[in-house]
């Protein structure tokens, strides 16, 4: 009668088929086939599905819609007045330059901003080179005492 049963199927499927039917205990491969059939032959959801149900446990797989809880719903507000509509926008790393006056002060002040913005990663290295220093001279204090 299991021969019969088993004609049918391929060979990934017989397998999950006695996996299955080890991991439960379930002799009846006929009730075997029809669990796994009814999970799309996923054996991890059967497995748990059938293990859920021999504890007495709610199935956690397979819910039908009309079971699920409607209060979980979010709230969808329908009326045209009442909806909003929120953009995001990044803002730009800087001032874009727009329109004749605005390029031609963008390019004007470019030589300046290359120096200050150097001269102040200059300084800003400078002192985290001597605050390092700093550091490494206390800690030789420190270890020589």
């Amino acid at each position: 009668m299991a021969e019969g049963n088993n004609t049918d199927l391929s060979s990934l499927q017989t397998e999950k088929l006695l996996q299955f039917q080890d991991l439960t205990g379930i002799d009846d491969m006929s009730r075997c086939r029809a669990i796994l059939e009814q999970h799309n032959w996923d054996i991890e959801v059967a497995v748990q599905d059938t293990l859920n149900e021999a504890e007495g446990l709610p199935s956690a797989f397979n819910q039908a819609p009309a079971n699920r809880n409607a209060d979980n719903l979010p709230v969808v507000n329908t009326g045209p007045s009442y909806q909003r509509v929120i953009t995001v926008m990044r803002q730009p790393q800087g001032l874009q330059p727009q329109g004749l006056v605005g390029w031609t002060f963008y390019i004007f002040l470019l030589p300046f901003r290359f120096v200050y913005s150097t001269l102040l990663d200059l300084i800003r290295f400078t002192c985290k080179c001597m605050m390092s220093q700093q550091y490494l001279t206390g800690f030789e204090m420190v270890r020589s005492s």
